[in-house]
Parts: C-alpha cells; sequence; structure tokens
C-alpha cells in the first residue's frame, strides 16, 4: 500500500509540471507582483466570486475531485511531514538562483529577468519561510496527534485548494483561456484560501498556528508573488510557454534540469519509504 501511495504522491508532484498547456504561448505573465496587486483589489471587489463559486461547485461534485480527496487521505497517513516540507520549498535554491542570475543579468529588460529578478529577492526571513513550506507539506500531510484540531483544519483547507488548482490546470488544458488568465485565477484562488485559513484559526486562542497563520498573513503578497515568479519559470522549463529568445532558452535549460533533479529526489524518497 505504501509503494502504492508513494507512487501516487510522485505523479501528483510532477503531472502538471510537465503537462503542456498551449505550449504555443509566446508571451511570459506579468511579473508576480503587479498581478497579485490587481488581483488583491479585484478580488475584494468580487470579481472573481463567480469564477470562485463555479469551481467550489465542480470540486464538490466533479467524481475525479472525490477520488484525488480520498487518495490525498490516504497519503496524509503516510507521508512524514519533515520529508514534504524541504521538497515543497522551492523559492531558495542558492545553485539554481545563481545560474539564472548569470544569464539575466545583463537582460534586465527581459521579461524572463523580470521574473528571475522577482524569484530572487522575495523579502521573507528563515522563520516565515518556514512557516509557508510548512502549510504547503500540511496538504499531504494528516496531523498526528487527534487533539490538533486546528492543524486538521488546515490541513484540509491546504488539500481542498491544491486539487482545486489542479482542476484549473485541466481546465485550462481544454480552454482558449490566456497564461495571464490562468495566473489571475490561481492568485484569486490563493487569496481566498488565505481567508479561510485565518477563520479557521480565529476562535483557537492556545493554537500555535494563530500566530503562524498572522506572520504568513503579513508577507502573504511578497510570498504569492514570488509563487507565480516560480511558476513562470517552471511553466517555461515545461513548455507550457514557448521561449521566444536566446535568454529564455538558456533560463528552459537551467529549469529543466532543476526540475528533473526534484523529481529524481522525490523519486528516491518515495521509493526509501515504500521499502519501509
Amino acid at each position: 500500500m505504501k509503494k502504492f501511495i508513494a507512487k501516487i504522491l510522485l505523479g501528483l508532484f510532477s503531472v502538471t509540471a510537465f503537462t503542456p498547456l498551449h505550449a504555443n504561448e509566446s508571451d511570459i505573465p506579468e511579473p508576480g507582483h503587479k498581478i497579485v496587486r490587481e488581483v488583491q483589489q479585484d478580488y475584494q471587489n468580487g470579481k472573481y466570486d463567480e469564477f470562485l463559486s463555479a469551481l467550489h461547485a465542480e470540486y464538490e461534485r466533479a467524481g475525479k475531485a472525490g477520488v484525488l480527496r480520498g487518495l490525498f487521505e490516504s497519503m496524509k497517513s503516510s507521508m512524514p511531514k519533515e520529508l514534504l516540507t524541504g521538497q515543497l520549498n522551492p523559492l531558495k535554491d542558492s545553485e539554481r538562483n545563481q545560474k539564472l542570475l548569470a544569464i539575466t543579468t545583463e537582460h534586465s529588460e527581459l521579461a524572463v529577468s523580470k521574473k528571475v529578478e522577482g524569484l530572487l529577492i522575495t523579502p521573507l526571513d528563515g522563520e516565515t519561510e518556514e512557516i509557508f513550506a510548512e502549510l504547503e507539506a500540511l496538504k499531504y500531510h494528516l496531523p498526528e496527534e487527534d487533539t490538533a484540531t486546528t492543524e486538521n483544519k488546515i490541513s484540509a483547507i491546504e488539500t481542498e485548494y491544491h486539487i482545486k488548482i489542479s482542476l484549473l490546470e485541466v481546465a485550462g488544458m481544454r480552454s482558449d483561456s490566456s497564461m495571464d488568465e490562468r495566473y489571475k485565477k490561481i492568485a484569486a484562488l490563493q487569496f481566498e484560501k488565505m481567508a479561510k485559513l485565518e477563520a479557521a484559526v480565529k476562535e483557537s486562542e492556545d493554537s500555535p498556528w494563530k500566530e503562524k497563520i498572522a506572520s504568513a498573513r503579513g508577507s502573504f503578497e511578497n510570498y504569492l508573488a514570488a509563487r507565480l515568479d516560480y511558476l513562470s519559470l517552471k511553466d517555461l522549463a515545461a513548455g507550457k510557454i514557448k521561449a521566444s529568445n536566446p535568454t529564455e532558452e538558456k533560463v528552459k535549460e537551467v529549469m529543466s534540469g532543476y526540475l528533473a533533479q526534484r523529481q529524481e529526489a522525490m523519486r528516491t524518497q518515495m521509493s526509501e519509504i515504500a521499502q519501509n
């Protein structure tokens, strides 16, 4: 059973990253901070309410989403949170970042260079980075303590929105929506998720998660912007965005190698879990 679960988890890590989505896209999306600023205002004004409601309805009724929820719940009981925390914090990789910086420094006017810059200048302290990594890991992990009700709620929210973003990816492959629109919808989902996380800890005065979520909320816009910039580079590597100049080709090569290494590391770790 563990071997089966480990294989499913590996697939979920890699399937959306390496599935082409509108490979003929010629433009890299806007810088993450611009997308976040625009979506934050539109989200507050209710522009995304209809989209969020429709996606939630699909999440609730879709048979595939139900299967995914079951798989996630099975996986959560088997995956060590410490293992996943390291795998799900991709913003800080000094070797990769130095390679990207060397490629783009002399071409600062290019869109891909602005994406690299956005990835490198994320103003988060180490403690806040760890909180975001822990939140990411919770979507794959069921807390070991039955009494950790707040953490259970957070875990369920993280899982729900991971599935919703996966559904959005699938919908994108079947539609003519632009890459910019896809990124904006992802950002809207993240704003809604953060609101739910804040609500989940609101009445948990004694929970350490109340302080963690407050800290995460204070840096949320910066973190989300960096994640969107990272997603652009990841999509470039996967062929979801078409490289249109030599600099983008070089960035694509670096990111492709990096993602392949991450996938191999996860495969090795999952194999070790399956054998235990």
